[in-house]
């Protein structure tokens, strides 16, 4: 299957025969994916009646196309009204983004004997034919970086065809690394393609975004606030009757966490047992400042687990043991997050607040990566609670990284919902690779 296509846009028989046994010669690889078209003018004069030709090729082909014109400079020397054609169509290809290969006269010499050749059927059955000349060839491959097109006895054509090698080499590479890319790469590129994303939009989904971390990261742990009530109280500070006034703390410690960790994150902060601990502080600071930033001081237990949270005198023997492997993984960013919050959670370093205080670091470190904040949904939670166990109880972190990364995807989504109409169809067509030409 073809990916490419190279038109070659030539004067007559011969150059067509003379590209063709270069490419065989010097850059077989350009026929790897790629579709070789060739177009003749019929003389260099009818270069502008090629533009129609070009197009219908184009869009016969459903894979990206790259047009080179070659032109023979045989009289540029000698002949004005031809150096003043060539370069017409020096600004033409330049203007159109075409590539432009220029054959000097002693190109034949690297396909035709050294004899006087009679007529034209002769040249072309002996271009066909005949041997490269490998001298004449490797002088021809010594010009390839000269960049004249009207010095004497110089052709631009070996560099031109490593050149479009290269190009399609890198496209090849391109388009097997979409194929290898997760969706969430592929999602986080797409973003990327997108930005800068207009203020007031932009505002708008990280405010969402904001409530629905906070509303979600609480109602996780039990609190008894709607997402309405919760943004109520974001918005406008206020209190909503009915409900314990702990529940309005957690929702004020929370935003305090928040906006710590959009701070530090412009100040790429490393993450550090000083700050596991400020995120704990700022988080339960409202609600209960005696244990806020403080280790636990009594053994404390998972409910429902199967096995044994750390110790409280090992507890910081532990993390710093487990930001130690962490720093040093050489795994993905989200399969290393997602591994690292698991593993937190398992040694609940603090007597409350693990969940919420795990979730902010794990949203810091993906954040800080270029990834959007991840929201674990309140109506998930089992799901969520199972997968840290099975990472937990037996060291199978499958299900925890597919969990990030689904929820990802979901924030992901979230974005490319608020800045186009149309972004699946946009999307389709990022993944096919584009035109990197």
């Amino acid at each position: 299957m073809s990916y490419f296509q190279t038109i070659f846009i030539h004067e007559g028989d011969t150059d067509e025969l003379y590209i063709r046994k270069l490419i065989d010669k010097l850059c077989p690889e350009l026929k790897n994916g790629n579709k070789l078209t060739f177009i003749s003018m019929n003389g260099k004069t009818n270069y502008l009646k090629m533009e129609k030709k070009i197009e219908e090729r184009k869009n016969k082909f459903s894979g990206n196309s790259k047009v080179i014109f070659v032109i023979d400079t045989d009289n540029l020397s000698s002949n004005p009204n031809d150096l003043k054609l060539f370069k017409d169509i020096e600004k033409y290809t330049k203007q159109k983004e075409y590539l432009l290969i220029f054959l000097n006269p002693d190109i034949e010499g690297v396909f035709i004997p050294e004899k006087k050749i009679k007529n034209k059927s002769d040249k072309i059955t002996f271009a066909r034919h005949f041997t490269l000349n490998e001298k004449n060839l490797n002088k021809l491959k010594s010009e390839r970086s000269s960049k004249s097109s009207t010095k004497k006895n110089t052709s631009n054509i070996c560099y031109i065809l490593e050149e479009v090698k290269k190009l399609i080499l890198l496209k090849s590479w391109y388009l097997k690394r979409r194929r290898e890319m997760k969706k969430i790469e592929l999602y986080k590129s797409f973003l990327n393609s997108k930005r800068p994303i207009q203020k007031s939009i932009l505002s708008r989904i990280e405010n969402t975004l904001r409530n629905d971390f906070i509303y979600n990261s609480n109602a996780i742990e039990g609190n008894s606030l709607t997402r309405q009530e919760t943004e109520v109280i974001l918005e406008y500070g206020v209190t909503v009757k009915g409900k314990p006034l702990k529940d309005h703390l957690e929702v004020k410690g929370q935003e305090y966490a928040i906006n710590f960790l959009n701070n530090i994150i412009k100040e790429n902060e490393v993450l550090s047992l000083r700050l596991i601990k400020e995120f704990h502080s700022l988080i339960l600071g409202p609600v209960d400042p005696e244990i806020a930033g403080q280790f636990k001081k009594f053994k404390n237990k998972i409910a429902g687990s199967t096995f044994e949270t750390s110790d409280p005198i090992f507890v910081e023997e532990d993390l710093e043991k487990l930001l130690k492997d962490y720093f040093s993984s050489t795994e993905n960013v989200i399969e290393k997050i997602a591994k690292f919050h698991a593993n937190f959670e398992k040694i609940h370093p603090f007597s409350d607040g693990n969940g919420r205080t795990g979730r902010l670091i794990m949203n810091f470190e993906l954040m800080k990566e270029g990834y959007p904040i991840c929201i674990i949904k309140n109506e998930d939670r089992l799901e969520y609670y199972n997968s840290l166990n099975e990472a937990q109880a037996n060291n199978n972190y499958n299900e925890i990284i597919k969990f990030v990364e689904e929820n990802l995807e979901k924030t992901f989504e979230f974005y490319f919902e608020h800045i186009s109409n149309n972004w699946q169809e946009e999307f389709e067509i990022f993944c096919k690779g584009g035109n990197i030409w």
